[in-house]
């Protein structure tokens, strides 16, 4: 029967009555009543019948919602540990001040140390590369809390590291980051819609200069 069609009752059907199933229906009915009154259903259909009545219905709810909660928060706190990694490994290479050069593990990994930059500062920090650019934004703070806006720039060049610039104008910013993008509150996800305008100029950039399947520059045949 129609009334019948929940994922609750897949294993009772086709082993108990559909009377028993009409009874439970309206036991579940029930359960929005108990919460909103804070009450009881008083176990009839349980001590007349054996059947689950409201109560114990609602209770078996709570505990897959505690559960999934739980485990909600468990996922949450394996991506902070892991975001602590990165600023640790991040800060790590910030620990030279010596005048020579300094070894490869001091030196800044590019674009991880955005994160870093991004929320000490209140920034936003964007990358510019050949091959990759991303913006960051601040990861727990809104765009609200943090006017007036900067955005740092910096440019790969050289094939070998980055130098600070400064643009001017609304020009389009990169997509951000993945880091970002995961981890980022609920708060600083307004950044987003704060820029928009500038992310899809810049994605539209990217698409207008996407090379159809089989293109071919003649000119780079003297052709």
């Amino acid at each position: 029967m129609a009334h019948h069609n929940d994922d609750q009752f897949e294993l009772l059907k086709g082993n108990i009555s559909h009377v028993a199933l009409d009874l439970l229906v309206g036991e579940k009915a029930k359960i929005q009543m108990l919460i909103a009154s804070n009450s009881s259903c008083g176990c009839h259909l349980f001590t007349s019948c054996g059947l689950p009545c409201a109560c114990r219905l609602l209770k078996k709810w709570l505990t897959i919602r505690h559960a999934l909660l739980t485990e909600s928060i468990q996922n949450a706190n394996v991506y902070i540990n892991v975001l602590l990694g990165v600023f640790d490994e991040i800060q790590e290479s910030l620990k030279w001040s010596k005048p020579e050069f300094a070894p490869r593990r001091y030196w800044m990994q590019m674009p991880e140390t955005g994160l870093l930059i991004a929320n000490a500062f209140g920034v936003t920090v964007v990358f510019i590369s050949l091959g990759a650019s991303v913006t960051i934004f601040p990861l727990w703070t809104s765009p609200e809390f943090l006017q007036p806006h900067r955005i740092v720039s910096f440019v790969f060049v050289n094939d070998n590291h980055y130098v600070m610039v400064e643009l001017t104008g609304d020009y389009p910013i990169p997509t951000p980051s993945w880091y970002w993008s995961r981890f980022r509150s609920h708060d600083a996800a307004a950044w987003e819609m704060w820029y928009k305008q500038r992310l899809d100029l810049y994605t539209n950039w990217l698409e207008s200069r996407r090379k159809p399947p089989g293109f071919v520059d003649l000119d780079n045949y003297g052709l």
